[in-house]
């Protein structure tokens, strides 16, 4: 139903750190080049940068993607930070638990996305080290979302939503 494709996309949205900041319309406003092709600072989060480190776009990186993801959480670099991905999860209270991820997603604004402000990115070319700063926060941020999302729709699924006290 739609409230759950709505539930889905905000729980991956809500992981892009453009997605949670309004500085110029979340990034939109902010034109930049990526491997010379002009576009603007929320495309390269959105996009470029997740296409230059699966390799490009289709369905099969993405199915490869999602296994190395997979692998990443469950045998390798974020087994040890799974379990606190999930801490504050509350299906019977959304809006903390959106705020939360929402508040976590944003510091790296400060951190990756504009660590020297608009002017650091504004018509710059961000396919060095911008993109090897920034392609480790995206990846991680991904199977951050992948991993919460399983979480939340399991406990959709189980019917495990805790009565608030009154």
């Amino acid at each position: 139903d739609d409230f759950a494709n709505d539930q889905m996309q905000l729980v991956g949205d809500i992981h892009q750190p453009l997605h949670v900041e309004n500085v110029q319309k979340g990034g939109n406003g902010i034109q930049v080049l990526f491997n010379g092709a002009h576009v603007n600072l929320h495309h390269v989060w959105d996009t470029s940068i997740a296409e230059k480190l699966v390799g490009g776009y289709g369905l099969p990186l993405a199915q490869e993607w999602a296994k190395s993801l997979t692998l990443a959480i469950t045998e390798n670099e974020y087994k040890s930070l799974a379990s606190s991905w999930l801490d504050g999860i509350n299906l019977a209270d959304p809006v903390s638990t959106s705020l939360a991820w929402a508040e976590e997603t944003n510091k790296f604004v400060c951190t990756a996305v504009l660590p020297t402000g608009v002017e650091g990115v504004q018509d710059k070319e961000l396919n060095g080290t911008y993109y090897e700063i920034a392609a480790p926060i995206v990846k991680m941020q991904v199977a951050k979302a992948g991993y919460r999302l399983a979480k939340w729709l399991d406990l959709i699924v189980q019917g495990q939503v805790e009565k608030p006290e009154l």
